[in-house]
């Protein structure tokens, strides 16, 4: 993300030696490198000063460039850069700026809106975000309570989607702060009135990012404030499912006990599609009996349902990981969705939890044959074959 080539837009990250998977732009927000686990502690203030450098020559080349936006972005996730390290963020990197402001909210609001540009609270830039948008990134309460005093919009959202934070337009900050698990700030803008089910426009409500954050504070506080656990999004997906797609081991535990069995499996899926299936997910979920072996069936006149339909029409002429699974996906079984998204961690806690292996799909494709296809690795294969002729 701290690159200085335009045309970088993909985030890798590196499974094993023989394993990578393309992950969503918003996993860096939530995985800052200070917080990784490092077996030499003495790396830590080295990560720092490699880390500072990089992100003051980022924001420089922005400025540089006139790109205001991407420059308001990083200085916004500063704090999320630098967590766990002993470096400072990049500090006052526009130069001049005057306040005389006594109060420290205010002087603090003065600092934040010179150092990005803005002149009033309600401006929103060319990109569609306002100075409460970014603040929410930033999460910093005291800002967040300035700002709304200065009768910046509590509801202010993005008007445009945003590729480099993966945000639908219409999300809020709001949204953002549950997602990030700023709670503080959630606190404030749900004192000045804040809509707590509002949607942005995937349907995705601040219940959704919380429980997508794995931010269980962040959803009881929610929960607390009038957010009904009820609400779907625009692929029909509720909150529960949110926590399974993005891996949110304590969100699912939090929302566990309020979900009906066809959605542990449901949950199941979700997070094997989108890349959430961690063995301790799956593990998770097949305890709190998800079935192993059912069959997927999607209506075909549901959002979700058409959207597969599309991407198995282009699968023929426009191959893709994403086509491949919409492709094979009707009637496919847990353990095949695991073969499908390579989430070949998540094959083997299935097949110890007693996956079938000689089910087939509606394609009439079953586990083995799926992996073969895929070129999955030959411990995978092995396994699979094993189950297969074991019944």
């Amino acid at each position: 993300m701290l690159t200085l080539q335009e045309d970088a837009s993909e985030i890798i990250e590196i499974q094993g030696p023989q394993e990578q998977a393309i992950v969503p732009a918003s996993t860096w927000m939530r995985s800052p490198v200070g917080e990784g686990d490092l077996s030499n502690q003495d790396d830590r203030p080295l990560m720092g000063q490699v880390l500072q450098q990089m992100v003051r020559d980022k924001m420089t080349a922005f400025l540089m460039k006139g790109n205001f936006h991407k420059y308001r972005l990083i200085f916004a996730l500063l704090h999320a850069h630098f967590a766990g390290l002993p470096k400072k963020p990049v500090e006052n990197l526009v130069p001049g700026f005057v306040s005389k402001a006594t109060d420290p909210a205010d002087f603090f609001l003065a600092e934040y809106m010179h150092q990005n540009g803005f002149s009033s609270v309600t401006d929103r830039d060319a990109e569609g975000w306002t100075p409460l948008c970014y603040a929410s990134l930033l999460g910093n309460p005291m800002l967040i309570y300035a700002l709304l005093e200065h009768q910046a919009d509590p509801n202010d959202a993005i008007s445009q989607p945003s590729a480099f934070c993966h945000f639908a337009s219409g999300t809020s900050g709001l949204q953002m702060c549950s997602f990030l698990g700023h709670n503080e700030a959630l606190r404030q803008l749900i004192a000045h009135r804040a809509d707590v089910t509002a949607v942005n426009g995937s349907g995705a409500t601040a219940l959704h990012w919380a429980a997508a954050g794995d931010n269980v504070e962040g959803i009881q506080i929610l929960r607390t404030a009038g957010a009904g656990e009820g609400a779907s999004d625009s692929l029909g997906c509720l909150a529960f499912e949110a926590a399974c797609a993005a891996g949110s081991l304590d969100a699912i535990q939090e929302l566990l006990h309020r979900v009906p069995a066809p959605l542990l499996t449901e949950g199941l899926q979700a997070g094997l599609l989108h890349g959430g299936a961690s063995p301790e997910v799956v593990t998770t979920l097949v305890r709190a009996r998800a079935d192993v072996n059912a069959q997927r069936s999607i209506p075909l006149f549901s959002s979700m349902g058409l959207w597969y339909a599309l991407l198995s029409w282009r699968h023929w002429w426009s191959p893709s990981p994403l086509s491949n699974y919409a492709y094979h996906h009707s009637g496919a079984t847990p353990l095949m969705c695991s073969i499908l998204t390579s989430s070949f961690q998540a094959t083997a806690v299935l097949l110890a939890a007693g996956a079938k292996a000689d089910i087939r799909n509606y394609r009439g494709k079953n586990a083995e044959e799926l992996a073969l296809e895929m070129s999955a690795p030959d411990h995978v294969l092995s396994a699979l074959r094993s189950a297969r002729e074991s019944g």
